[in-house]
């Protein structure tokens, strides 16, 4: 079996302050506070909880 590891990819995030639903091609997802709201290299957005966001991504700049 092959094993495989994810590319490095930057994406822009924002952690949400209030629920929040977007509709995705995957269809409607819900975010609760606390979340991140994540836009794809490919301008696709999608929810993802905290606990995964802190796994698996790093502060690459701050935005002021």
């Amino acid at each position: 079996m092959a094993k495989y590891r994810t590319s490095p990819v930057i994406i822009e995030a924002i952690q949400l302050d209030s629920p929040l639903f977007i509709n995705t091609s995957e269809g409607v997802m819900h975010g609760n506070v606390g979340d991140w709201l994540i836009t794809g290299v490919h301008d696709e957005m999608y929810i993802c909880k905290n606990v995964r966001f802190q796994e698996l991504y790093e502060l690459v700049e701050e935005v002021t």
